[in-house]
C-alpha cells in the first residue's frame, strides 16, 4: 500500500549533511552527482580551466541547455590537475 504524503517546502532534504566532489566528465556521472544535489547534498564540480565539462559544449540553437539542466544546485570549481597556478574557483 502506498501511502499518501505532502509536499512540505520547508522539509530538511534527507541529504544536506553531504558534501560530494564531482569529477565526472560523462553525462552519467553528470546525472547522479544532480540528483543528490536535488536531495540536499552540497555538490561541487570539478571542471577544467581551460574548456570546463564537456557537457558545456552540447547547444541547442546556440544554448547550452543541457548544461544549465545537469549543473543546477551545484557549486562549479575550475581545477588544473597539471598545473595548479591556472585553477580558479566560480559559483554556478
Amino acid at each position: 500500500m502506498v501511502h499518501r504524503r505532502d509536499f512540505t517546502p520547508e522539509a530538511t532534504p534527507p541529504l544536506r549533511d553531504l558534501r560530494v566532489i564531482d569529477l565526472s566528465r560523462l553525462v552519467a556521472g553528470n546525472m547522479v552527482s544532480l540528483q543528490l544535489a536535488d536531495h540536499g547534498a552540497e555538490v561541487i564540480k570539478v571542471e577544467d580551466p581551460q574548456n570546463g565539462d564537456p557537457l558545456r559544449a552540447w547547444r541547442v540553437q546556440g544554448h547550452s541547455l543541457h548544461w544549465k539542466v545537469y549543473a543546477r544546485n551545484k557549486k562549479s570549481l575550475a581545477l588544473s590537475l597539471r598545473d595548479p597556478r591556472r585553477s580558479t574557483c566560480c559559483a554556478t
